[in-house]
């Protein structure tokens, strides 16, 4: 009888993490089909952002590649977000992941999310996701579009010079850092991170849009980027003109 009752709470606790674990890709949009653009003008350029997502089901990335179609017939130049140049310094490497506290991806946020959470509490994805698709495969290319991001060399020294030397551990060493690092990484804090995976990336884009000869720009961005990249373009005294 204790058997049962062990499992039945087993099977209702991974059923709950299941449950709250897809609630989140839900609220984070991997589940659905729609694109919200905003547009911001300053009478002189006018800039879109394509909010994107890393991880989502096939037909999101439809609905993306068709918005950049339909804003580069209106001509459109793209800008599109991969941080650049992933170093081949293994310590500046280890220091990012101590940053993120979180693996590198290598193959996908798919990979990262088996490797970090989804084998170890045995969740499942509810529907059909893949790994966002390569930047050609949405209609980007070189001729249309260009890489403003910045690189982990460029992050890792903006957050030594906020907030001190990242200080690593033997056991920092212990893993791939494709992998969990087994350190406890007890004074990790999100608000710091966030700095510099998104303010500090924001006003990389920013920069390069301020010096952009173009006038329609049109930025493919995480979501989690654009609400901050559109506060910057406010204080430069864009207006928010649409939402559709």
């Amino acid at each position: 009888m204790k058997n049962i009752i062990l499992l039945s709470l087993l099977f209702l606790l991974v059923g709950c993490r299941n449950y709250f674990f897809n609630k989140w890709l839900d609220r984070y949009g991997a589940y659905d089909n729609e694109i919200q653009l905003s547009k911001y003008t300053n009478d002189t350029k006018d800039v879109v952002f394509i909010p994107m997502i890393h991880l989502a089901i096939p037909d999101k990335y439809e609905a993306v590649r068709m918005k950049v179609d339909s804003l580069g017939k209106e001509g459109y130049y793209f800008y599109w977000e991969k941080v650049k140049s992933v170093s081949d310094n293994d310590t500046i490497l280890r220091k990012f992941r101590k940053i993120l506290n979180f693996p590198l991806a290598s193959n996908g946020y798919s990979e990262v999310f088996s490797a970090s959470i989804m084998d170890k509490y045995n969740l499942k994805f509810k529907k059909n996701v893949i790994d966002q698709p390569p930047y050609e495969e949405l209609g980007l290319d070189s001729l249309n579009s260009e890489n403003v991001d910045s690189n982990i060399t460029d992050m890792v020294n903006f957050y030594e010079n906020e907030f001190g030397k990242i200080e690593l551990e033997p056991c920092d060493f212990e893993t791939k850092v494709t992998e969990s690092s087994p350190c406890e990484n007890e004074n990790w804090d999100r608000e710091k991170k966030d700095s510099v995976i998104i303010d500090y990336r924001n006003s990389v884009v920013i920069e390069n849009l301020t010096k952009e000869s173009k006038n329609k720009i049109a930025i493919v961005y995480g979501s989690d980027h654009i609400k901050g990249m559109a506060a910057l373009l406010l204080e430069q005294g864009y207006r928010l003109q649409d939402e559709n």
